[in-house]
């Protein structure tokens, strides 16, 4: 919620999510990230979200699950902070 009233505030197109440091997966998370918070980005504005994984595989399945959810925020993952932070800076700034 917090990085919600944070784009509401200081509006934003485009977030870079990095979870290189995360341990642990949060499954009954899936559908409220899916289904709420992503579509509330989208209606402040958020068009593009860059998630690098963690590297603890539940996680990266979590990660897919909310994917699959979400529909409006065009969400791509990756491996490695820098090829993200490019496809970041390669999506256009508005619509």
């Amino acid at each position: 919620m917090q990085i919600l009233e944070h784009v509401k505030k200081y509006p934003v197109t485009k977030i870079l999510n990095n979870n290189q440091h995360v341990t642990g997966h949060y499954p009954g998370a899936i559908d409220w990230v899916g289904k709420i918070w992503f579509p509330s980005l989208f209606d402040e504005g958020v068009l593009y979200f860059a998630w690098v994984y963690s590297p603890e595989f539940y996680t990266q399945v979590g990660t897919d699950s909310i994917i699959e959810l979400s529909s409006k925020v065009t969400i791509k993952t990756f491996f490695d902070l820098v090829t993200a932070m490019d496809w970041l800076l390669m999506q256009p700034a508005e619509v």
